[in-house]
């Protein structure tokens, strides 16, 4: 394997877990958000 495919592959891996990352803490906002949503219309 030669050392441009190693970097290649190592940049697409970085890339791959930042772009996972940050879906995952937008989806968390996303569900936090909906369930703070949810318990201000419930009814006290």
């Amino acid at each position: 394997m030669s050392a441009r495919h190693t970097a290649v592959r190592h940049a697409l891996r970085g890339r791959l877990r930042l772009v996972l990352g940050t879906s995952a803490a937008i989806a968390a906002l996303a569900v936090g958000g909906a369930v703070t949503a949810a318990q201000a219309d419930a009814p006290k």
